[in-house]
């Protein structure tokens, strides 16, 4: 765990909302999925420890942009759970998923 005291990121996505139409009965319930945003998203971070001596960045200043990280990807969001795939562009890290059980705000 890093111990940073400053933090700058960014993030950019472009939703779309597609027809999905999936709809069955189960114990006289309906459970279904009529409509999920399809997302691509991209975003880029970095943390740091701002002073003066080793390993920090002097204060007033950002991190270069050499050393923030980087990622892009895809994912569905339905209405209580979202699926995302995601890849680093600035190592060699393995694509990762994730999975969100309920609204993010």
């Amino acid at each position: 765990t890093a111990l940073c005291d400053r933090q700058l990121v960014a993030q950019v996505e472009l939703r779309r909302t597609i027809d999905v139409g999936i709809n069955t009965r189960v114990a006289g319930f309906s459970l279904g999925l009529e409509q999920a945003d399809l997302i691509v998203l991209a975003d880029a971070g970095t943390a740091w420890v701002a002073g003066s001596g080793a390993g920090r960045v002097p204060t007033g200043r950002v991190q270069a942009f050499d050393e923030w990280l980087a990622d892009v990807g895809v994912g569905v969001e339905g209405q209580l759970f979202g699926v995302y795939l995601a890849k680093s562009v600035t190592d060699g890290d393995s694509p990762r998923v994730s999975v969100r059980l309920r609204r993010r705000f």
